[in-house]
């Protein structure tokens, strides 16, 4: 060998060596973080010791210092539903694609070690199902932002994701991140999901941020936070803008009484805590969105002496019930504290079983003192006012750069267009019904709603008619929309091939029960998962049969089998049934789905109740609730109530969780019962089976202001007594004044035949409703939502009701059809002459261009009503302001 190549070896050694020796790098390089960490990783394990073969293969295989380091951090403060449904090999991919981020973007190495470790690590973000979406993500991302600066890329990350999803209501169930790009829209909660994980992919510390509810209007809201450069900063998710900190909730957010995030770990913050824990710590971020003070709040006892330890909830009036936005408990002085927004709160004290309450304006209030002495009582009634935080005008962002945002705005329109223009269509749709022998309506409306998950759904129709046709067509009846969007055929197949009838067929159970509690693999909130077979194995025939005879035995089983821990499964995602029964520890609502599930695959109808959360289970004809917590299956006595209303200050059908709700008392709290998807309020006077105890009635109109009127009502339900409660509304209504005219003479080009018309062609002899839209952005989308669940009433009023879109944006608007079930009147134009430019000088307001912006206009050209922006109740204010239209 000569001696140039043996000192080239040797120094290619060297190197290596040296090399190999910085990669023996601690990923925890604060020694008292990462002792803390030991523990916290070792008491998880205990926790999950059923499980622990998972945790010990994948530690097991050949791991850097750093991968080790960063998968303890993962399972230490992981929720169970992780812990319980995922495999090791899936976290070690978390780890090791978040560390290949920090590796490949420049920014990586500036990111300080506690931001990276909470904010671009952790692979959950909120409630969602997991997916591989970080490491695809990664990949399709790379190259398109590999050269631009941290917060550039922020900002390209954003518009990558608008071409993916934009905004559509959805349910409460958070699709996992690809389910929500191959559906191509979700709800604000879906969309802050998706980009903070696309943000997290590429290695830049992302979290959602949250108003648990708005003040002045029922509704709340997510959007993103990222970490550039050394500050935070928001964007809307999937609503791209030409800088961060823009974003059309920058006006409401000023009204916010609360806005917070969720920390995945065990995190030190200068931040106010709202909640803490040992896996996870909760947040409070109001000051760096809207005007706020500290409200401290004293609770005493009837004597006046400080109680440790009571409980204090900050509750917001949304919804029609008092939600609590915080609760703490008091420290030994009686003293607990919260900082919020400058509006109104009901502050709820309890301790054992008594309470108090006081209404409280945060401005005007230093330190609510509240007298914990009262019980529920068996009959009383107190009325409120109150009011949210004053309207703000937030800063005006620069006009640089908008136009060209606009434009590739338009441009991402359409690259998520030509993805949706890859779905079944209805001819496909036909002839896959003609080829099965099927219904060719029914097939292409379960196709159309499956959106991207449309050749999913095509096998399960395809395999599932020809083993049973009926039950394949009620599967898909009773599983919901976003069900079929994101449910593999296999899943549904499994329930189909075993969901056994002949327990059924022998109790005489009428079919509809087996259809719906049977059969349908939905229980509750959870992802669509495969459990029947698996449980049928496990137990085998003859526990099978024992317990159709005797369903108790398995309420015993769950009893004694499951461990709960109501604190480690934060995420509220709920656990897989096959997940709870392998780790035996759950919360308590993955345990109630646990047992439905069991129940169902041994053939015993069983559901969880809407209303009460309990779990039920159909034997004998009847209904049975099961107690888990009290260990004893004792059903409540059952009372009728009846539910009327007082029409003499209303005009319109009251809506459960938006004029009204029922709550039932237990230990020092009233809580809403759930009826949002019954259709027993679908008359009145509605009649409930309650169980016997104490409720309260909440009932309230909200003014345009945002402000509430609200009443409530406490009362006693005894067995065997039938009770009637009228629902009340307080509500003053007088003829608005005018707040400035505007010629019906002004003239517009209709979208639908290019043809000029004059506004007042459209009045009717009523009126018109005039509306300015940006049909891609959430605002707008919301008042479209108003206009269609109203249509009858904006029908019967019958006078003129026309939207303007913006000139670069009405083609893809109406091919779209963004606004199919609008009522029959409504017409589009664009806006030639500037009527809204006229309006905003007559009115002697700006709008500053926050659409939609909506004018009411009496047929003599007086303008009753205005609004422009975000506002949820919209269109029932603007029914409200009809009747004077005549």
């Amino acid at each position: 060998m000569s001696r140039k190549l043996f000192l080239t070896i040797v120094i290619l050694i060297f190197f290596l060596q040296v090399k190999a020796q910085k990669r023996i790098v601690h990923f925890i390089k604060d020694s008292v973080y990462r002792e803390q960490l030991e523990k916290d990783f070792e008491k998880q394990k205990k926790l999950v010791s059923e499980s622990s073969d998972e945790i010990h293969k994948v530690f097991s295989g050949n791991l850097t210092l750093e991968e080790k380091e960063g998968l303890e951090f993962l399972y230490a403060y992981m929720p169970l539903s992780d812990l319980a449904d995922y495999k090791g090999s899936f976290f070690l991919e978390q780890v090791r694609m978040s560390l290949l981020a920090r590796e490949t973007f420049k920014w990586g190495q500036t990111i300080p070690d506690d931001v990276f470790r909470h904010f671009v690590l952790p692979y959950r973000v909120n409630n969602e199902n997991l997916d591989s979406s970080r490491t695809v993500f990664f990949y399709e991302l790379k190259d398109r932002i590999i050269n631009l600066s941290m917060h550039d890329a922020a900002l390209e990350v954003n518009h990558w994701c608008h071409e993916k999803v934009s905004y559509r209501s959805t349910d409460s169930r958070t699709s996992a991140p690809l389910s929500t790009v191959k559906t191509a829209y979700g709800r604000c909660g879906e969309e802050s999901t998706f980009t903070v994980t696309a943000l997290r992919a590429v290695g830049i510390p992302a979290r959602q941020v949250y108003t648990p509810r708005w003040a002045h209007c029922d509704d709340n809201h997510a959007w993103v936070e990222v970490w550039i450069d050394g500050n935070w900063h928001f964007l809307g998710a999937c609503e791209p803008e030409p800088d961060l900190d823009i974003a059309w909730f920058a006006g409401p957010v000023l009204r916010a009484m609360l806005c917070n995030t969720t920390v995945y770990g065990n995190y030190i913050s200068q931040d106010e805590i709202l909640k803490s824990s040992e896996i996870y710590t909760q947040i409070n971020l109001i000051e760096n969105y809207a005007p706020s003070k500290k409200l401290f709040v004293k609770a005493v006892d009837k004597d006046s002496i400080p109680l440790e330890d009571a409980n204090i909830e900050f509750q917001l009036y949304n919804y029609a019930e008092f939600y609590p936005l915080a609760r703490k408990n008091t420290d030994k002085n009686g003293l607990a504290y919260l900082t919020t927004g400058l509006g109104d709160l009901l502050i709820w004290a309890s301790w054992g079983n008594k309470f108090g309450f006081q209404k409280v304006t945060v401005e005007k209030t230093d330190m609510a003192i509240i007298i914990i002495d009262r019980t529920a009582p068996e009959s009383d009634s107190i009325n409120f006012t109150l009011v949210p935080p004053i309207q703000r005008q937030p800063k005006i962002p620069d006009e640089k750069g908008k136009k060209e945002n606009e434009k590739r705005l338009q441009n991402e329109d359409k690259i998520r267009n030509d993805y949706e223009s890859t779905f079944i269509d209805s001819l496909s749709a036909c002839r896959l019904a003609d080829e099965l022998k099927l219904n060719r309506d029914s097939v292409y409306l379960y196709l159309k709603q499956s959106r991207g998950n449309w050749k999913e759904l095509s096998e399960f129709i395809k395999t599932g008619s020809s083993l049973n046709k009926v039950y394949m067509y009620q599967i898909l009846a009773n599983i919901s929309q976003k069900d079929l969007r994101d449910t593999p055929s296999t899943i549904l197949l499994e329930h189909l091939k075993n969901s056994d009838s002949k327990f059924v067929t022998d109790q005489k159970i009428p079919l509809d029960i087996f259809y719906k509690y049977v059969l349908t693999p939905r229980i509750s909130g959870e992802l669509l998962s495969e459990y029947k077979l698996f449980f049928k194995e496990k137990f085998g025939t003859n526990v099978i049969n024992k317990t159709r005879q005797d369903p108790t035995l398995l309420v015993k089983y769950v009893s004694e089998n499951i461990g709960i821990n109501s604190a480690a499964n934060y995420s509220r995602n709920p656990l897989t049934p096959v997940g709870t029964h392998r780790l035996k520890t759950s919360d308590p609502a993955s345990r109630d789905i646990y047992f439905v599930a069991i129940a169902r695959s041994f053939g015993i109808p069983a559901q969880i109740d809407p209303a009460t959360k309990l779990p039920e289970y159909f034997y004998n004809n009847q209904w049975t609730e099961v107690y888990f917590e009290t260990n004893n299956n004792i059903t409540l006595p059952k009372t009728e109530l009846i539910i009327d209303v007082d029409t003499s200050a209303i005009n319109f059908k009251p809506i459960y969780y938006s004029h009204f709700t029922i709550a039932r008392y237990a230990e020092g709290v009233y809580r809403s019962l759930d009826y949002e998807e019954s259709t027993v309020f679908s008359r009145f006077p509605a009649s409930l089976m309650l169980d016997t105890g104490k409720y309260m009635i909440v009932t309230g109109i909200r003014l345009k202001d945002g402000s509430v009127n609200t009443k409530l009502v406490f009362f006693k339900l005894t067995e065997g007594t039938k009770k009637t409660i009228q629902l009340h509304f307080i509500q003053k209504e007088e003829m608005p004044e005018s707040f400035g005219t505007i010629s019906l003479n002004y003239s517009f080009k209709k979208i639908e035949n290019k043809k000029t018309e004059s506004l007042s062609s459209f009045t009717n002899g009523k009126g018109v409703i005039i509306g300015w839209l940006d049909p891609d952005r959430e605002p707008t989308k919301h008042t479209m939502i108003d206009f269609k669940l109203l249509h009858e009433d904006f029908e019967k009023w019958n006078g003129g009701i026309i939207f303007f879109l913006p000139k670069n944006k009405k083609a893809a608007a109406v091919n779209l059809k963004n606004f199919e079930g609008l009522p029959s009147q409504c017409i589009f134009g664009v806006d030639k002459n500037n009527i809204l430019n006229i309006a905003e000088k007559n009115l002697k307001h700006k709008f500053n261009k926050t659409y939609p912006v909506f004018l009411v206009i009496t047929k003599e050209g007086n303008i009753l009503y205005y609004s422009s922006g975000y506002k949820i109740g919209r269109g029932e204010e603007i029914v409200k302001t009809l009747k004077f239209l005549k």
